[in-house]
């Protein structure tokens, strides 16, 4: 096994350079020669690690192989249907999400205390130096300008994935929920300038697994019960400050008003409307990809020239179904369906346990709204449930495990 003193090494070396790695080579290149640089590294680290037998164990694990087989399955349908974005840059950044998951699932299962607060630093260097590089819309939005820089999505995900990994860190630290709160702040902000609705509901929903969690370990006391109450009217008020007052809260209520008028001709008429929101065109264009390519799809990456460039996909579960056709899907949902399975044979506290099932659901729920699957950084989420594959000691309470 890899020494306690070389893994704490690793936490502060490899994670820092996994996070910063595309802003870093975003300063002296473009388009796929980032992702072919980024993709190295990556293939580096899991290189230096495969020795380990832990290692080995996740790489290796049924999730993983599931995994690799929905990546080569849909890299290889792409290139027999002669997708023209399709080319040896995607190859290399599919192994570059696999080692991704594996890395930082090994990491977690090692040291869940050390490497979340690691993460948690980076990600906060990465947004910093990412805004640097970027500016606001008319509208008040953080994005990306002049082509140069990080859209908006690109913010989201990364401060919710920080706020997360926050809610991991005071979990394995046992820290007060108020300094809990003090060390959300950050991600949020970000959170709040990118106006990204998945993220402030992926954020909202780990931090209910968390708050139940916090509820199940602590003692029933006068204390503890005013203590919870305080923190349900705060939560309570936040909200909707945060709905009345904010350019977020603005975006929020243009779905549920179905203001947005170019995607009117794609309501279905039905709840699904408010639900989805402006997410409905994917849907309905998506389902109707699938009527025509239902075995195999239309290819990977196909869905925005396939609608002549008015689509960009961005959502998930739509992506393996339009884009891989059944096929895709049965992969991907067997790889979900391996990771529930994985939560539920633990052996970890129930409290845990029920933070994992709250990783899970975030994750199912920003899946309507987003695509996470060619993305090293949100998939860490996967990393999270995979760290307990097989586990046989409580990673929480024991959070150096070596």
């Amino acid at each position: 096994m890899v020494s306690k003193t070389t893994l704490k090494i690793n936490y502060w070396a490899i994670i820092p350079i996994l996070i910063l790695s595309d802003i870093l080579f975003s300063l002296l290149l473009s388009g796929n020669a980032v992702s072919g640089f980024v993709s190295i590294i990556y293939a580096i680290f899991f290189i230096y690690f495969y020795p380990n037998r832990d290692f080995k164990r996740i790489a290796f694990s049924w999730p993983m192989k599931i995994w690799a087989l929905l990546t080569l399955y849909h890299l290889i349908n792409a290139t027999i249907k002669d997708v023209p974005v399709i080319n040896i840059s995607d190859y290399l950044h599919g192994f570059k999400i696999y080692a991704s998951i594996s890395i930082f699932a090994f990491l977690f299962r090692n040291n869940l205390k050390q490497s979340t607060y690691v993460l948690f630093c980076s990600l906060g260097i990465w947004l910093i130096l990412a805004f640097s590089m970027s500016g606001f819309t008319d509208s008040g939005r953080l994005a990306s300008v002049g082509g140069k820089g990080f859209n908006a999505v690109n913010f989201g995900k990364h401060a919710a994935i920080m706020a997360i990994a926050a809610i991991y860190y005071a979990s394995a630290s046992k820290k007060s929920f108020s300094l809990l709160l003090l060390h959300l702040s950050y991600p949020l902000v970000f959170i709040l300038m990118s106006q990204t609705r998945n993220a402030f509901g992926m954020v909202i929903l780990q931090l209910a697994g968390y708050f139940y969690s916090f509820v199940m370990r602590c003692k029933i006391t006068f204390k503890n019960a005013v203590l919870i109450i305080l923190l349900i009217i705060v939560a309570n008020v936040g909200m909707d400050y945060v709905m009345e007052n904010t350019g977020l809260g603005g975006r929020f209520q243009h779905d549920f008003d179905n203001a947005e008028a170019q995607y009117s001709s794609y309501q279905t008429g039905t709840f699904w409307d408010y639900i989805a929101g402006e997410r409905i065109v994917y849907y309905v264009v998506g389902w109707e990809i699938l009527n025509e390519n239902p075995v195999t799809g239309i290819g990977l990456d196909n869905f925005q020239n396939y609608t002549k460039g008015n689509y960009p996909m961005h959502v998930e579960y739509m992506k393996h179904l339009a884009e891989g056709g059944i096929i895709a899907f049965l992969l991907y949902i067997g790889f979900i369906i391996s990771l529930t399975l994985i939560i539920h044979r633990a052996r970890i506290s129930k409290e845990f346990k029920f933070l994992l099932i709250s990783t899970l659901i975030v994750q199912l729920f920003s899946m309507f709204f987003s695509v996470s699957y060619k993305q090293p950084v949100p998939v860490i989420l996967y990393s999270m449930i995979l760290s307990v594959y097989n586990i046989k000691k409580e990673i929480i309470n024991n959070p150096e495990k070596s």
